[in-house]
């Protein structure tokens, strides 16, 4: 099966926030976008994010955002219907209040939808270590084929060195974040049968730290959709 995913850009501010990503290549007609944003606001709230071609993406898939100390992590999804175009994704976080730091991650997808099949996230401040121990959280699809894709962020880092911040089994990275500065990693996984399902990353041993992580499943594009007859009608061809 060929991967998915077609391509990947992100951006980092460690003194505010990130107001604009491109893509680096033109999108394909009807591919699925995917953007993950991390953010710490002074206030609970969620970013908005919208597409130059494509407009909003609406609520967010999936989303944790902290009470106390006002970080989060979220993932939006929204289909590209402008056929073959550049697109710049924008960011608002007047929700959020002051921003001190933030990441964005935008991946580009083949062959799925926009539409949810199940979701989950979870902060875990239990200091989880280890392959696979940092997790969103279970959740069960009911579609088989369903392509998860997940994110996850350290909240904080209190003892020790973390020196390995990577994937869960079965995962692929989209953007590994350098693990010392508790970057961003996103995934993404196909699952071939429905069944229960978290997305989940791995961390080195011996640390003492906070994780939040998200995980949203996302259906498969109708046939019509996959095959361009959105822009191209089967009486046209």
């Amino acid at each position: 099966m060929t991967a998915p995913n077609i391509q990947t850009n992100h951006s980092i501010n460690s003194s505010g926030s990130v107001a604009s990503l491109a893509y680096s290549s033109a999108l394909a007609p009807n591919s699925l976008m995917i953007v993950t944003v991390m953010w710490q606001g002074s206030q609970v709230g969620l970013p908005t994010v919208s597409g130059a071609q494509n407009g909003s993406f609406g609520a967010s898939k999936v989303s944790f955002n902290h009470a106390t100390y006002y970080n989060g992590i979220a993932i939006f999804a929204l289909v590209n219907t402008q056929g073959a175009v550049s697109e710049t994704i924008n960011f608002s976080y007047i929700n959020c209040g002051t921003i001190s730091n933030a990441t964005v991650v935008i991946d580009e997808f083949s062959g799925y939808s926009a539409v949810a099949d199940g979701y989950n996230s979870q902060d875990q401040e239990s200091y989880s270590s280890g392959t696979g121990a940092t997790s969103s959280g279970n959740f069960t699809p009911l579609v088989n084929g369903d392509l998860i894709y997940a994110a996850s962020t350290i909240g904080y880092i209190a003892g020790g060195s973390l020196t390995t911040y990577t994937h869960g089994t079965n995962f692929i990275n989209t953007y590994n974040g350098p693990a010392a500065s508790a970057g961003v990693q996103t995934e993404y996984y196909v699952q071939p049968t429905a069944a229960q399902i978290a997305g989940t990353f791995t961390t080195n041993t011996g640390v003492t730290f906070s994780t939040y992580a998200v995980a949203v499943a996302l259906k498969k594009a109708a046939l019509w959709l996959e095959n361009g007859y959105w822009q191209h009608p089967p009486y046209q061809q």
